[in-house]
């Protein structure tokens, strides 16, 4: 292999909007069969399962990065080229559960918008 000039994932995560950093988000979190979102959601459900709900909160973004990495580090590029913390990760993180349908409330996985349909269908049936 030979040597090049640029990188093509620097050029691309310095060109990285909020857009996309979602959009790494929400491809890893779908990946390998839900795999990464699989791994984290018993954290998501806040009940302190570190010890407290801002160290499983750590740990989400932690499971998120180490499914970067594997992937090919991406976000974490992003990361360092934008100057993205961990808690903007995870804020990130929690929009692009939201806009998928998950129910978030004070950092925790409440339900989705499934669970919503179906007690509309099971009361339209009755």
């Amino acid at each position: 292999m030979g040597n090049s000039l640029y990188r093509f994932s620097e050029v691309q995560a310095k060109k990285a909007t909020p857009a996309t950093v979602q959009e790494s988000i929400r491809k890893l979190l779908a990946d390998n069969d839900d795999a990464c979102y699989v791994e984290m959601e018993r954290y998501l459900r806040g009940n302190a399962n570190t010890g407290s709900r801002a160290f499983d909160h750590a740990h989400c973004v932690n499971i998120l990065l180490q499914h970067d990495k594997m992937d090919g580090g991406m976000l974490h590029v992003a990361m360092q080229e934008k100057g993205l913390s961990e808690m903007e990760i995870w804020e990130r993180l929690t929009r692009v559960l939201r806009t998928a349908g998950f129910k978030m409330h004070n950092g925790k996985l409440t339900g989705t918008i499934l669970e919503d349909m179906s007690s509309e269908e099971t009361t339209e049936t009755e």
